[in-house]
């Protein structure tokens, strides 16, 4: 008897969580849509740390969205400013569209490998790059 009154309870739970998922608003999802570029582009520590100085580095767009994107870049850039989580950067793009693009980022994660580091980066929210910039990124990532 025990056993039924468990499965009972926990088929109740079930249900009840499904009809909360089908009853909440939808989200939409093209805010959380990644693609996938590999595009140059030029960025800069919008603070420039005691002992450094503000260098213009370069690395490669590899996905980006409404609210983040993946940087590629050289190790050695780690040599001219550090680069850590919660670090602030400049960043500055030419879409395929010929558009420019400027935002700024947050590093949210890093993986480092011997050839190259993988930064993960998110846009503040909210966002202070121009509704021009989200406008023009909104624009770009519309599916073709």
């Amino acid at each position: 008897m025990d056993d039924l009154l468990d499965r009972l309870y926990i088929e109740k739970k079930d249900k009840e969580e499904k009809l909360k998922e089908e009853t909440a608003p939808q989200k939409s999802r093209r805010r959380f849509y990644r693609k996938k570029v590999n595009m140059p582009c030029t960025y800069s520590p919008l603070q420039t740390p005691k002992g450094c100085h503000n260098a213009t580095l370069r690395g490669y767009i590899k996905d980006i969205s409404m609210t983040g994107m993946g940087l590629e870049i050289d190790p050695r850039n780690e040599s001219v400013t550090p680069h850590g989580i919660g670090d602030l950067f400049k960043i500055h793009t030419v879409l395929p569209n010929g558009k420019d693009l400027d935002l700024t980022a947050e590093i949210v994660f890093i993986n480092k490998r011997r050839a190259k580091i993988r930064l993960g980066m998110s846009f503040p929210d909210p966002p202070d790059h121009t509704q021009d910039a989200r406008k023009t990124l909104g624009f770009f990532l519309l599916p073709a």
